[in-house]
């Protein structure tokens, strides 16, 4: 369903109802396997990197980290 907003512009919807499909595919991807798999990646991934925060390691600056450019 990658297409949806240029077909909701097509048929001359205007911005709340397209805005209204966009949230409604967001409500639905969120009770789904995907979104699941998703929380799981990035659950992960912060597990990893505050795991090598607290080691210390060489290489990760702590200050660049925390404003999200590691």
């Amino acid at each position: 369903m990658i297409g949806a907003p240029a077909a909701a512009r097509a048929s001359g919807r205007g911005g709340r109802e397209r805005r209204a499909g966009i949230r409604k595919r967001a409500r639905l991807f969120r009770h789904s396997r995907a979104a699941r798999l998703a929380n799981r990646l990035t659950e992960a991934r912060m597990r990893v990197d505050s795991l090598t925060l607290a080691r210390g390691e060489p290489g990760v600056d702590r200050a660049a980290y925390k404003h999200g450019n590691p």
